[in-house]
């Protein structure tokens, strides 16, 4: 028994010290808020979106499965939503189960960790009208006002429109995937599961 306390002991001091000695902070303190306040972009944001526009090729952009699909928005695109297919959200989110959100952003911190978080969603296709679990938002659809239905860090779920950081509000039917600029994720991704 001596023995194993005098492994214990060190292993636990080894432990503490650990962070100092790699440089680093605990997971949880370099992701920081899961619902910062949205910030206006900065010139440094349109420098930024713009070269990563220039290095990354082709459209990944949204993969299709019987009763999922999957969006995702990466650095080239922050700042500007990615629209979904309304079909896709009247179908999987129109009916009486509604619908599972899951929301990832992907290598924010280079390690290639995915911070994550999901939600339930419903969706009206009569009238426009929807609802989230989480934070209890909801909205209306097509109705002049962006309105998020579920924001995970630097990725959000949005039913307004936005092209190179300017918010052009809801004047239209439908939903976008959208990367801002809290972190410099490789991408966000947005998974909805009927």
């Amino acid at each position: 028994m001596k023995s194993l306390l005098s492994v214990i002991v060190p292993l636990g001091s080894l432990f503490l010290a650990l962070p100092t000695v790699l440089n680093a902070k605990p997971i949880t303190n370099e992701l920081g808020e899961k619902h910062p306040i949205m910030q206006e972009a900065t010139n440094a944001d349109r420098v930024s979106t713009a070269f990563w526009q220039n290095e990354i090729v082709e459209n990944k952009d949204i993969v299709i499965m019987s009763d999922s699909m999957t969006i995702t928005a990466d650095r080239a695109q922050r700042g500007t939503s990615v629209p979904i297919p309304m079909e896709m959200i009247e179908n999987l989110c129109g009916d009486i189960d509604g619908c599972t959100l899951r929301m990832g952003m992907y290598n924010w911190d280079g390690k290639g960790f995915t911070a994550s978080s999901s939600n339930l969603f419903y969706y009206n296709m009569y009238n426009g009208a929807w609802r989230a679990e989480k934070g209890d938002s909801f909205g209306v659809d097509f109705d002049i006002n962006t309105d998020h239905v579920m924001q995970a860090w630097g990725c959000y779920f949005t039913d307004g429109t936005y092209d190179d950081w300017v918010n052009l509000h809801d004047y239209s039917k439908g939903f976008g995937l959208l990367a801002w600029n809290q972190y410099s994720a490789e991408e966000c991704r947005l998974t909805i599961v009927d």
